[in-house]
């Protein structure tokens, strides 16, 4: 019983399980290739057994949504008491939890702040105003996010401000000097960016005493390691050299935040044993996705030649469309997901829909598309909120937090009392809020203007929070307490007019603190664990000379190697920091830093997200999977994008985002697109064009069938329930109601459910149709923009399909329903050309799904013309009562589906009359706005 779960694996996923642990393995797995199922099962081998005991195994993901799903499926397998001491987190949470148990090790004090990305653009900006004159003198420009990259990736890649500001480069120069200023505000205010985790991480970690505890060291996404990451997994693995790996290649697509793909064979020259394991089998999507993902990604002849195979039948064939703009390409993807939805009779909801861009900028069409046709959506990663309030409270030298909240809600302090109170504050060499707190206790003379009465509110709230804090109240609870204390719900009605949504995210942010508070003991646990395994590891005699290193002798160290300046402590200070590192674990500090390791997860919302139609960047999508893909906008310029270096990488881009989709996969681009307030042309992306030349039959150009054996095939992927024939039929019924298509009859849900399967077909076949069918003699105003569907007014549009019901062949009278049509965008009938126009020796042209411009007419809507014989079920003879616009024909009138068989009643429209006073009358149908005179 305990081998259970590995019975489930294939042959390849067992192999990569029970491969000889002081052996380094590469698990390179393709996508939907179970690799994190084998991650977690070999993590329970080493355990069952190779008897490795769990404190010393460390498995290191790259997003927080990754660990947790790890903690679960290992709880499964070997208990939550084992799963609690196993070292499991992100590289980046990791060195947090380690920092804050032995900061003195590397100079930083145990409460530090984690500043994220806005935080630091704050403070870069601020540094780099003095500059501008020295750039204007020499016609340069600098901006802030140019110079937050440039940091960041030299920090990455280990090297120091000495490395650039040496630089004959002005502009190399000045970010240089920038970078070092930088440093010194962080060291200042006892805070730390994301790369300063990792850089102080790679210093705490490569002392043995604090390393050797790890007898095996598990790497998940290894394809996005950088420098420091990689060094950082080898300083953890020096004393056992027992590596695990999964990545894949294929899936690099960072390299923008220094990600190495080379650390793969880096590894290899580092670990001369290292053996590789190819997982090929996926599971995830169905063979067609599989197939146009890999004919992209194949492109790339220096990539590892590996592929992907899949059980799953070919499924629908993925589409590629071409629209005239964003607008019709927004609208088109919004109706589809309505479609969609209907014909799986529920099976698919809002949350199983995700539309990927390669950049935010794309989303504004979106999701004024989604919001039209009343689809709720989602982006991924949102604000955080109340963040700087709890910072001032857990670090009081974070001068940033304490400028953000001082006067939120307002109390009177502007700028310039603001300035006086940082620079007295600096003259007495203590935070600003020590210096507050001064003036309120009147130790030191108020400032002027005065300041002491304004300040009162949030120095008592302060205090308060702060008491709270060190008695380890929860986060949730200080949440609550401080909403309290400075009346915020009141302070938003007063001064925002969005303040009810506001006040939402105030309560999403508990809802995350709640969420977060489970885990603490985890963490706390780790924090108190995390001396035993030293202490029990490592030389403590050597250890115990390490902290009895004079103060002085860490400062000329540091110094030395060009990162923080630290001053000799004394004994007073020494003391003052062994309390602060005895406060390491509160539950607050914890939340802080689970809160901003969260934000660079890329992973998606919790409950109150769901339910929604996804919005998100191909990047943040990776690791993720929905049953219905949208790519939009796979243009030259956009994939590959046009500030790109790495071609290559911008390919695997897109093969990511393709195979995110399990069932449907959808792609599309446009012939002219706003850039930067201009139309411009735009032609499908490169990556696709070596595709169809290559495959024509690769991609479909109508929208995928629906019918009850691609509903078979979802509900088999997904493992979920198919909805009955009946629950279809009604939401299609919906479906078609809401969008104008004409009202059926027929009121039997059998007879209905054959009838929306054919009005569905009619639906896709319709934009295969050529430019002379397309010329209606009808026209409905459109309520909005959007596509407009139209109904069939000649019998050029006769439907005569044979259908199967309950086992007995039904033939469709001509014109049984409305089929949709769309007007084409203007009144000379433009279209545009195929998907294939670009391509020499390619055909196959189909116009375009153009909107409809909303009508300014004054005259109420005509109500759309009855379709005329339409089919009803044998024992619904009684829908003449229930429609009295309607009438049956005479038998000589209907026909027959087959000689001998029992022919259906047909109902027929019957034009009725309304009088609109002033001796008019006009004639049409009946419908809720058009009724007969009583």
């Amino acid at each position: 019983m305990a081998d259970e779960y590995l019975r489930c694996l294939n042959t390849e996923q067992l192999r990569a399980v029970r491969h000889p642990h002081h052996v380094p393995l590469q698990i390179l797995a393709g996508p939907g290739s179970g690799k994190t199922k084998v991650l977690t099962s070999r993590i329970a081998y080493l355990i069952l057994h190779e008897h490795i005991q769990p404190q010393s195994i460390c498995a290191v993901t790259f997003t927080n949504k990754a660990a947790r799903e790890m903690k679960e499926r290992l709880t499964k397998l070997i208990g939550k008491a084992k799963v609690e001491e196993v070292k499991t987190g992100t590289f980046h949470a990791l060195c947090a939890l380690f920092l804050r148990r032995y900061p003195n090790r590397v100079g930083v004090k145990s409460n530090f702040t984690v500043c994220d990305s806005d935080e630091s653009k704050t403070i870069l900006k601020r540094l780099l105003n003095p500059y501008k004159g020295y750039l204007d003198e020499r016609h340069l420009s600098l901006e802030v996010r140019t110079v937050m990259s440039v940091i960041s990736k030299a920090k990455s890649k280990g090297q120091t401000p000495h490395d650039l500001a040496t630089s004959s480069n002005d502009i190399d120069h000045v970010i240089g000097e920038l970078f070092e200023s930088y440093e010194r505000f962080l060291r200042e205010n006892n805070s730390l960016d994301f790369d300063d985790l990792l850089v102080y991480g790679v210093r705490l970690f490569s002392q043995q005493q604090v390393s050797n505890w790890c007898q095996h060291v598990l790497v998940d996404e290894f394809q996005d390691t950088n420098t420091l990451q990689y060094d950082l997994m080898r300083h953890i693995a020096s004393s056992s050299r027992c590596v695990t790996i999964v990545g894949d290649p294929d899936q690099s697509i960072y390299g923008w935040r220094s990600a190495e793909v080379a650390n793969l064979a880096r590894m290899k020259l580092d670990f001369p044993a290292t053996v590789q394991i190819y997982l090929e089998q996926n599971y995830r999507s169905t063979a067609s996705i599989l197939r146009a993902s890999m004919a992209i990604v194949s492109q790339d002849k220096t990539r590892i030649p590996k592929t992907l195979h899949t059980s799953h039948s070919n499924g629908c064939t993925p589409v590629l469309q071409c629209f005239p703009s964003e607008q019709e390409e927004s609208a088109c993807i919004a109706r589809e997901i309505k479609r969609l939805s209907a014909a799986s009779g529920g099976l698919l909801g809002w949350e199983d829909f995700v539309i990927l861009l390669r950049m935010n900028s794309l989303s504004r069409s979106l999701e004024s598309a989604l919001r039209k046709e009343g689809i709720p959506c989602r982006v991924l990663k949102g604000q955080k909120f109340f963040e700087p309030y709890l910072q001032v409270v857990d670090n009081p030298d974070f001068v940033p937090a304490f400028e953000r909240v001082i006067n939120v809600p307002g109390r009177g302090i502007g700028d310039k009392t603001l300035g006086e109170i940082l620079r007295a504050a600096h003259a007495k060499h203590i935070s600003p809020l020590a210096f507050i707190e001064r003036i309120y206790d009147g130790r030191v003379p108020d400032t002027k203007p005065p300041v002491k009465r304004k300040i009162a509110s949030f120095v008592k709230a302060v205090r308060e929070l702060r008491t709270a804090a060190r008695q380890g109240t929860m986060p949730a609870d200080i949440i609550r307490a401080l909403l309290g204390l400075v009346e915020y719900e009141e302070h938003l009605k007063r001064t925002q007019p969005d303040a009810d949504t506001r006040w939402e995210n105030v309560m999403e942010l508990i809802n995350f603190a709640s969420e977060v508070q489970t885990d603490l003991n985890d963490y706390q646990y780790a924090l108190q664990d995390l001396t035993e395994d030293v202490e029990a590891g490592g030389d403590n005699e050597r250890d115990q000379d390490w902290d009895d290193m004079p103060a002085e002798t860490e400062a000329v160290e540091l110094d030395e190697e060009g990162f923080v300046e630290v001053k000799p402590a004394t004994p007073g200070i020494a003391a003052a920091q062994e309390d602060r590192a005895s406060e390491a674990s509160t539950p607050l500090r914890l939340f802080l830093q689970a809160s901003m390791l969260s934000g660079d997860s890329g992973e998606g919302g919790e409950e109150g997200e769901r339910e929604k139609v996804t919005i998100s960047t191909c990047h943040s999508a990776k690791g993720l999977e929905w049953p219905v893909v949208f790519v939009p906008a796979v243009e030259e310029g956009t994939f590959p994008f046009a500030l790109s270096e790495d071609t290559n990488e911008e390919r695997r881009l897109l093969y990511v985002a393709c195979t995110r989709a399990q069932n449907l996969l959808y792609l599309s681009h446009c012939t002219k697109r706003l850039v930067a307030g201009k139309q411009m042309g735009r032609k499908l992306s490169g990556f696709v064009c070596a595709v169809i030349e290559d495959s024509p039959d690769i991609f479909a150009e109508n929208m995928p069938e629906f019918d009850r054996a691609a509903l078979e095939q979802m509900a088999a992927i997904l493992a979920r329930e198919i909805p009955s024939e009946e629950v279809v039929a009604r939401k299609l019924a919906e479906f078609y109601r809401t969008d104008h298509y004409h009202q059926f009859t027929d009121t039997s849900s059998k007879a209905m459910s054959t009838t929306f399967v054919a009005a569905d077909a009619v639906y896709r076949a319709d934009a295969g149709k050529s430019v002379e069918q397309r010329q209606l003699t009808d026209k409905l105003p459109s309520r909005g923009l959007g596509v407009m569907p139209l109904p069939t007014v000649t019998q050029k549009y006769q439907t005569h399909a044979l259908l199967q019901n309950e086992g007995q062949q039904v033939k469709l009278a001509p014109t049984a329903f409305s089929a949709p049509q769309y007007l084409l965008g203007d009144s000379s009938n433009h279209h545009r050309p195929s998907k294939f126009a670009h391509y020499p020796g390619l055909s196959n042209q189909r116009p375009s799904l153009h909107r409809v411009s909303e009508s300014r007419s004054k005259q109420p809507p005509r109500c759309p013309p009855m379709a005329t014989p339409a089919t009803v079920h044998p024992n619904d003879v009684e829908s003449s009562l229930k429609y009295p616009q309607c009438t049956l024909l005479p038998s000589s009138e209907q026909g027959s589906s087959s000689p001998g068989a029992a022919t259906p009643p047909v109902v027929a429209a019957r034009p009725v009359k309304r009088r609109l006073g002033m001796g008019r009358i006009a004639t049409g149908y009946a419908n809720k706005k058009f009724k007969p005179p009583q």
